[in-house]
């Protein structure tokens, strides 16, 4: 998984976009119609979703931010991740 903001770095109060792209290992083909949280933190300790995307046909996603207040209001750097909780389960795949 790739992620990255823009802009990079944001001005206080600025709405970021977070975007970047899925692929499978084995083979780097983008993932489609899967979820991705996307989290910030202001010290990479607690992690906050601040929103949930679903990857296109091509593996991509995109997902507009505001950067929470108080780490505005404290001037401090804000941390972004974004995270796939895996496919479905073999069990899973059986079913469809």
């Amino acid at each position: 998984m790739s992620l990255s903001t823009s802009p990079n770095p944001s001005a206080l109060g600025e709405i970021v976009k977070a975007f970047g792209w899925l692929a499978r290992a084995d083979n780097g083909a983008g993932i489609p119609n899967m979820p991705v949280d996307i989290e910030t933190s202001p010290g990479q300790m607690v992690w906050t979703r601040r929103a949930t995307s679903t990857t296109d046909v091509m593996g991509a996603f995109i997902e507009d931010l505001a950067i929470p207040r108080e780490a505005l209001e404290a001037r401090e750097t804000v941390f972004v991740r974004a995270r796939f909780h895996g496919g479905p389960t073999e069990a899973e795949k059986r079913k469809l």
